[in-house]
C-alpha cells in the first residue's frame, strides 16, 4: 500500500491518501484527512475512487532533427580524428613485426657465414656453363622443382640455403607488403618481402670494413613481396664462368679499375609490380645491417640513392 500526503485548499484540509493494492475488485484510495475549516481539528476517512484522480503524467519527448544531426557530426568529427591515428598505430605493429623478421634472417645469414668459411651466401649461380645474373631463385627450392638437380641448385641462393637456420620461409614476409604473382603459385606458396644484398654474393666476411654502414638484408620491391621468389640486388657482372663472382673494390691493386668478375654491378629496377613506387612504412624502409642492427630508414625520391 502506498502513502501519498496532500491538502485541499478549499476545505483547509490535509489528507493523506492511503492507495489500495490495484488487484482490489474496485480501484480505490482511502483520504485519512484533518480539516481545520472550523478552527478545530476534525479527522474523517473518505473514500475516493482512481476516477477522482487527476495524475500530471510525464510526457514521452522524442530527439528532434536538429538535436540528432548535431550528434551525427560529432561522431563523424571523431571518427576523422581518430581513424587515421588508428591507421598509424597498426602499420607501427606491422613495421615492428618486419623490423623482427628482417633481424631474424639477418641472423640466420651471420650464422651462415660462420659455418661456410666466413662467406656470405649466394646471390646468383652458376650452372649451364656460366654465372646466370637471375635476380629471382625460387624459394623454397622445392616449390617448382622439375628435377632433383634443380632443386640442388636452387638451394645454394641465399634464400633456400639458410633455411636450416632460420626453419621458416615465413620470416621472409612483411604485413605491410602486398603480394606480387610472377607466375603460378602452388599451395602453400610464401611471400617474400626481403631481398639480400648482391654485392655481398660469396663475399668474405673479413673484407667487409664498416658492417654497421653495410646493408644485408632490405625489401627491394618497396611493398611488393614476391610469391615464391627470393631476390638480391645489385646484381654482380660476371662474364667468365670458370672464375668466382665475388665483389671487387673500385680500384685495384694497381690503381686501375677492375675488368674481371664483379669488378661492376647493376642496380635492378623492378618493373611490373603492384605499389612499386609506395615505401612500405611511412616515408622509409626497415633495413638489416651486417654487424646485425635493424633500424627504419627515411628514403629520397631517387631510386638511384635508396636504400
Amino acid at each position: 500500500m502506498l502513502a501519498w500526503s496532500f491538502r485541499f485548499p478549499s476545505l483547509a484540509s490535509t489528507c493523506t491518501l492511503l492507495f489500495h493494492p490495484l488487484s482490489t475488485a474496485e480501484k480505490r484510495a482511502t483520504a485519512n484527512c484533518k480539516s481545520t475549516q472550523f478552527g478545530f481539528g476534525k479527522e474523517f476517512t473518505e473514500g475516493i475512487s482512481y476516477s477522482m484522480l487527476r495524475f500530471n503524467q510525464p510526457r514521452n519527448r522524442a530527439f528532434t532533427l536538429i538535436e540528432l544531426l548535431v550528434v551525427i557530426a560529432i561522431i563523424a568529427i571523431l571518427a576523422a580524428i581518430l581513424f587515421p591515428v588508428f591507421a598509424q598505430a597498426r602499420e607501427k605493429a606491422r613495421q615492428a613485426v618486419c623490423m623482427s623478421n628482417l633481424n631474424q634472417s639477418g641472423l640466420g645469414i651471420n650464422m651462415y657465414v660462420q659455418d661456410y668459411d666466413e662467406h656470405y651466401p649466394q646471390a646468383i649461380l652458376n650452372f649451364n656453363g656460366g654465372w646466370n645474373n637471375y635476380y629471382l631463385w625460387t624459394t623454397p627450392s622445392t616449390l617448382r622443382a622439375t628435377s632433383a638437380s634443380s632443386m640442388n641448385l636452387r638451394n645454394s641462393v641465399w634464400s633456400n640455403s639458410i633455411q636450416p637456420y632460420v626453419k621458416s620461409t615465413g620470416l621472409y614476409d612483411c604485413p605491410s607488403t602486398e603480394p606480387w604473382n610472377i607466375g603460378t603459385n602452388p599451395p602453400n606458396t610464401p611471400k617474400i618481402a626481403q631481398t639480400f644484398n648482391g654485392d655481398l654474393q660469396d663475399y668474405p666476411d673479413a673484407g667487409i670494413i664498416e658492417p654497421s654502414n653495410i646493408i644485408l638484408l632490405w625489401s627491394g620491391h618497396n611493398k611488393s613481396g614476391a610469391m615464391g621468389y627470393g631476390s638480391s640486388n645489385p646484381e654482380l657482372i660476371c662474364g667468365t664462368s670458370t672464375a668466382d663472382c665475388t665483389y671487387q673494390s673500385s680500384v685495384n691493386s694497381n690503381g686501375n679499375c677492375p675488368t674481371g668478375n664483379g669488378g661492376t654491378d647493376t642496380l635492378i629496377e623492378f618493373g611490373g609490380q603492384p605499389s612499386y613506387n609506395d615505401h612500405v612504412h611511412g616515408n622509409g624502409d626497415n633495413e638489416d645491417f651486417v654487424d646485425g642492427h635493424v633500424k627504419w630508414a627515411p628514403y629520397s625520391s631517387n631510386y638511384l640513392v635508396d636504400p
